[in-house]
């Protein structure tokens, strides 16, 4: 295990809503994520040190993390490349991953969640345990309980009509409990106005921007799309580190990356329903 380490204020690059679909996407994927968050951090705050963060929201079933771990246990040290090896950490929901360049990029387990009413919550820092097919509030509730953070994500066409009203109902009567809103770097250009996002920076909640790659070949990568914080870290707990920041409305955030071109995000639509 990696020694613990006094927290000192770091920068954070944060995709918080990722998807690994094919195990052996994982090394292109730090590849492409290493890219962006460098990116990132340098249009925005200049050649300075900082870590990269992907928060693996997978649904029940789909269990990156743990295979991770795994592999991990296995094999230590654990190469994932010529560039890429896996460390652990002294938490059990996140991992390293160190490029021989000295860049670490942190994995942290999580889940997205499907509720009854056909909504979608990511829960970080999570193991993947919360049942599918429960009320919103339930789903929230049972988060909380085993000690995650709650994030709503924008998904297409989910947060209209109905839907919409039960979103911002959850919003309105959250009363200072831990809750997040997710931007989606799939909502396309066009769609600028979205009144849970309004009614969110209201209400004081974070709203957290994720990449969520689809399964189509067009999608955009991970770390594209995310959160940039400066926030006191331990690099040994960087999962209790992101909590904390969450729950810390005081702590530097500024958004990355861009929206959707309108006609990748109507190609993308088509192909995933004719899949």
């Amino acid at each position: 295990m990696s020694e613990s380490t006094p927290a000192t204020t770091y920068f954070l690059a944060v995709d918080s809503h990722v998807h690994l679909y094919n195990w052996v996407d994982l090394v292109p994927m730090l590849d492409t994520a290493l890219a962006s968050f460098t990116d990132a951090v340098h249009k925005h705050k200049g050649k300075v040190p900082f870590y990269g963060m992907l928060v693996l929201t997978e649904p029940r079933g789909r269990d990156t993390f743990p295979k991770l771990r795994t592999q991990l246990q296995s094999a230590q040290p654990c190469w994932l490349s010529s560039e890429w090896m896996l460390e652990p950490t002294d938490e059990t929901l996140s991992l390293t991953a160190v490029h021989t360049d000295g860049t670490r990029i942190f994995l942290i387990s999580g889940q997205q969640v499907v509720t009854r009413e056909a909504l979608e919550v990511l829960a970080i820092a999570s193991e993947q345990t919360v049942p599918d097919r429960q009320s919103l509030q339930d789903t929230l509730k049972a988060i909380r309980q085993r000690d995650g953070y709650p994030v709503l994500p924008w998904a297409v066409g989910k947060w209209l009509m109905g839907r919409g009203k039960i979103v911002s109902q959850a919003i309105a009567e959250n009363d200072g409990k831990p809750l997040g809103i997710g931007d989606n770097g799939g909502r396309p250009a066009f769609w600028t106005r979205v009144e849970q996002f309004k009614q969110a920076r209201l209400f004081d909640l974070p709203i957290l921007r994720g990449s969520d790659p689809l399964p189509v070949k067009s999608s955009r990568n991970a770390g594209s799309y995310g959160t940039l914080m400066s926030i006191p870290f331990d690099a040994a707990k960087p999962a209790k580190s992101l909590l904390d920041a969450l729950c810390d409305k005081s702590c530097e955030r500024i958004d990355f990356g861009v929206l959707e071109a309108p006609l990748s995000f109507l190609r993308d639509q088509i192909t995933l329903r004719l899949s």
